[in-house]
């Protein structure tokens, strides 16, 4: 019987260690894929590396093309400049194609649309720091991106010698870069931990005219106390799970309170995302105080504010509580709910001595054998009646509201089969629990 090779084993290995990489986004763990150990090289050179990192599918379908240029840099970053006197019936399909092959035009006009700094990706093992230096130079060098970019993701993943030494250059080039892309319309940032957050924030905002033209801005609790400084403008904020609080657990229980704060002083805020962080009680009566012009809510589990609030756990009396406060906003007109199971009925979507945690439904461990299609629709059912039961809970407290959607942030399926109830409606083409009053009066 042959011995395995130790090539073999080597090639057996890593492809394993990549999975798991792949699986936990550990940075520390990504290797280079397989095609590149063994030779190959980019289909796309001499492309900056920001570029590769958005994935856009119009690049891969012509790496051919750019791969025979000189300078494929210089094709997809240059403006555009408008020459008004040929004649577009001239150009078949519009394309711009010619005998010289490709040129900017052929480029899409959603190509710039979404691009990303993030170290913290599958398949990209990149100190965090020197990757944010590199894609940010990048960018500063690509005139069109700068003006064509509406979506931009951060992701900054540190390794413990990177925590202690934060370079002074970074900041200064993300506050360079950003306030160039004057069109920039959503902002996605991650940026772990509170000293660091901190130190970053200082050195940004200490930027002479910073001023960001974001409407949206998604981050944890530690880096909107600054971002939000230097994005005045900001209609929606969504607040990132991340691991704020757990550093400096001194604080845990009031950090939240210094975000909403913060948060308060953007004076055009219309919408507020907090489905992804579990709802402390204080947050009930915080959120009238200091959103009284918010007419897009989305909250979290309410399971940690009911375990401390005296209300009785039947019937729902903690959501009873927090929609009644909620109810005080005159122009909240579209509140999301968490998923039924956060919801404090007593509901957590398993079958009964299910813990929460332990695998459970969710991750497909209980529907196996004989009884489990039954378990599936028993559990389903009991969803779906936990989220009918919310909406009864919103028509009585909230009879003014437009609109309910329940298990938006949901990682599993967001509530399915439900129909009116008092304005509460669910479309053929939607998933979601939603509201509809009109609509519902008029069928």
């Amino acid at each position: 019987m042959k011995s395995t090779s130790t090539l073999s084993l080597f090639f057996v290995t890593a492809l394993l260690f990549q999975g798991l990489a792949a699986a936990w986004q550990f940075p520390s763990l990504q290797f280079p894929l397989v095609p590149t150990w063994l030779g190959g090289s980019p289909p796309t050179p001499n492309v900056p590396k920001f570029i590769l990192d958005a994935q856009h599918p119009w690049l891969q379908s012509h790496a051919a093309e750019l791969a025979a240029l000189d300078d494929p840099t210089s094709l997809l970053c240059a403006p555009l400049v408008v020459d008004t006197s040929f004649d577009p019936e001239s150009i078949e399909c519009g394309h711009g194609f010619d005998s010289r092959g490709l040129s900017g035009e052929d480029v899409p006009g959603d190509f710039f649309h979404r691009l990303e700094i993030d170290n913290n990706r599958a398949g990209i093992d990149r100190l965090g720091w020197d990757n944010a230096r590199h894609r940010l130079l990048e960018m500063r060098d690509c005139p069109r991106a700068l003006d064509e970019v509406r979506e931009l993701k951060v992701d900054i993943w540190l390794h413990d010698p990177e925590k202690k030494a934060q370079p002074a250059d970074v900041p200064q080039l993300f506050a360079q870069v950003l306030t160039s892309m004057k069109n920039l319309e959503k902002l996605d940032w991650t940026l772990r931990g509170y000293e660091e957050n901190l130190v970053f924030g200082k050195n940004f905002v200490d930027e002479d005219g910073m001023s960001l033209s974001v409407a949206e801005v998604k981050a944890n609790m530690y880096a909107t106390t600054w971002l939000l400084d230097a994005a005045p403008g900001v209609k929606v904020l969504e607040v990132g799970r991340g691991d704020w609080g757990f550093d400096r657990a001194d604080n845990h229980f009031d950090y939240y309170k210094v975000w909403l704060r913060a948060a308060s002083k953007l004076k055009g805020l219309r919408g507020l995302n907090m489905g992804a962080i579990e709802w402390e009680a204080d947050m009930t009566e915080l959120i009238p105080e200091l959103f009284p012009e918010i007419e897009e809510l989305w909250i979290g589990s309410i399971e940690k504010a009911a375990e401390r609030s005296s209300r009785s756990r039947e019937g729902g009396g903690a959501l009873k509580g927090v929609i009644r406060a909620l109810a005080k906003l005159p122009n909240l007109r579209m509140l999301h709910l968490p998923d039924p199971s956060e919801l404090d009925f007593g509901f957590h979507g398993g079958p009964p001595g299910w813990i929460a945690y332990d695998g459970g439904p969710w991750c497909g461990n209980a529907y196996g054998g004989e009884d489990g299609e039954r378990l599936r629709r028993q559990v389903e059912t009991d969803r779906i009646g936990s989220a009918e039961q919310a909406g009864e809970i919103v028509r009585a407290e909230f009879p003014s509201l437009k609109g309910v959607e329940v298990g938006a942030h949901s990682s599993v399926e967001p509530v399915v089969g439900l129909a009116c109830l008092i304005g509460i409606s669910k479309t053929p083409s939607s998933s979601r629990l939603s509201t509809a009053p009109t609509d519902c009066s008029t069928r």
